[in-house]
């Protein structure tokens, strides 16, 4: 997670897009209050999640803690 003041918003709207995009959660600031925060969409597609969950699983039995 990034915290931005919004006073110190230096930063291109669509820089800080592109970092949501790739999943990262965005935090503005006033005055140390968090005022504003830009988070990625979930997505809504069952199919996706369900292939996610499977991979994961897939990894999980191919690794093992020692």
């Amino acid at each position: 997670m990034t915290t931005i003041a919004e006073v110190g918003i230096n930063t291109p709207w669509f820089q800080l897009l592109e970092r949501v995009i790739k999943g990262e959660y965005v935090t503005i600031t006033h005055r140390g209050v968090t005022v504003a925060e830009l988070i990625p969409k979930t997505t809504k597609n069952p199919s996706a999640i369900q292939i996610a969950i499977a991979q994961l699983k897939e990894f999980q039995a191919s690794h093992t803690f020692r």
